[in-house]
Parts: C-alpha cells; sequence; structure tokens
C-alpha cells in the first residue's frame, strides 16, 4: 500500500513503511472564548474580567482593577511610625507599595502576595474604587461601610492617608492602625 500527499505543489507516494509526518486540519468551528468585558475600548466600571477581578476605572491613563474582596479583616502598614521613602504619589500605589514591600509592611505584602501585578492602592486609585457601584458587580455589596481603607500614600512620617469606600470621606492614620485593604492592579491597553 501506498500513502499520497502534496507537498506545495508536488505529489508523491511513499510505502507505508516509510518515516512521513501527517498534519490534521480541522475545517469546523472555531473553539469559542468568552470574551473579557474588560478588554473592551471603554469597559462598564464594574465589569468582573476574565482573570476574576473588578474593573474600577481610569487614574493617570491607566486603567485600575480590583480584587472582588478585602484581604483579610485589618492589616497594619507596618508596626513602626517612621518615615518610608518613595511612598508618596498619589496616584502611584505600585511605586509607592515596591518601596514598602519588605519586613513589617502587612498592608503592601499582603497585596504583592496576591501577585507581582498586585498592590495597595495610592489614594487617587483608591478613590476610584468608589465608583465601582453599578455593572456586574458591584463593591458596595464587598466593602466595608463603617471602617477605613489604607492607601499605600504616605501623608506624614508616621501617618498614611485612608478612604472611605462607602463615602467621599479621607483621612490619615498612624501606620500602627489596623483597617482595611483593598488590593488593585493596572495597565493601560492598547488602543485606549
Amino acid at each position: 500500500a501506498h500513502i499520497s500527499h502534496t507537498n506545495g505543489s508536488t505529489q508523491s507516494t511513499a510505502s507505508k513503511t516509510a518515516t512521513n509526518r501527517v498534519m490534521c486540519v480541522s475545517y469546523g468551528e472555531e473553539p469559542r472564548v468568552a470574551e473579557d468585558p474588560c478588554l473592551a475600548a471603554t469597559p462598564a466600571t464594574g465589569s468582573l474580567c476574565a482573570d476574576g477581578s473588578v474593573y474600577a476605572g481610569v487614574v493617570d491613563g491607566r486603567r485600575i482593577y480590583t480584587s472582588t474582596a478585602d484581604i483579610g479583616v485589618t492589616r497594619r502598614i507596618n508596626s513602626v511610625t517612621t518615615a518610608i521613602p518613595g511612598t508618596t504619589s498619589l496616584t502611584d500605589g505600585k511605586a509607592n507599595t515596591d518601596a514598602m514591600v519588605g519586613a513589617n509592611m502587612e498592608a503592601a505584602n499582603a497585596c504583592r502576595a496576591l501577585g507581582a501585578k498586585w498592590y495597595l492602592p495610592a489614594l487617587n486609585e483608591l478613590q476610584v474604587l468608589r465608583n465601582v457601584t453599578s455593572g456586574t458587580l458591584s463593591l458596595s455589596q464587598t466593602i466595608s461601610s463603617s471602617t477605613w481603607y489604607w492607601s499605600s500614600t504616605q501623608s506624614s512620617t508616621t501617618n498614611n492617608h485612608t478612604a472611605y469606600l462607602s463615602s467621599a470621606s479621607n483621612s490619615t492614620a498612624s501606620r500602627t492602625t489596623a483597617n482595611r485593604v483593598r488590593c488593585v492592579y493596572s495597565n493601560v491597553t492598547a488602543g485606549f
């Protein structure tokens, strides 16, 4: 018996004992992959993303995504009240967190433990989470309405900025105080 195959425009035959390669081609329907609503040109605030995060909005041209739940009940920033160099940005929580990650930095370490892209939000990033009140997932269902959330933004030698996510209130607190933590990550999508 012979096996017939076509190579470009040349057709040849080979014995069935010869070593040949077989290529299979499917002419059916392509596998369907659910579209990620967070990759849309203008995703809806509150969209549940394919990776399990929630689209929250935009800060400084970067899309902000958040976890669907707080990280534990409460955490401190750290156990000492000394200045933390590199943590004063109001808009770049990743840079603040990068400067904070290390020993005794509970809130920053808890976020980074989710993966390298996750961080403790800067104050303006934390404030954008207040906007997630509609869409597939409203954060108003998963945030604590009676407590402060940490930002990674240092406000003084001993304090960091905090925010209520259920209202427009902002404050500061000693980094040794236990407050809630909601982690975020950001990216810039092509065409955005």
